[in-house]
């Protein structure tokens, strides 16, 4: 099983960067691989204000 972000973490890449990964994730998806999306900690944010 791979789990993908969702919100603050992926929401930092650019489109072109957002896409790709998307693409590929639907390369494994379609591969027979779990791909589940799960949702980042609320608290992002300060992680990367603190560099953590």
């Amino acid at each position: 099983m791979l789990g993908i972000p969702l919100g603050p973490y992926l929401d930092r890449a650019d489109a072109e960067a957002r896409s790709s990964f998307e693409e590929r994730a639907g390369r494994l998806e379609a591969a027979g691989f779990t791909v589940r999306r799960v949702p980042f900690p609320d608290d992002f944010d300060r992680v990367v204000r603190n560099g953590w």
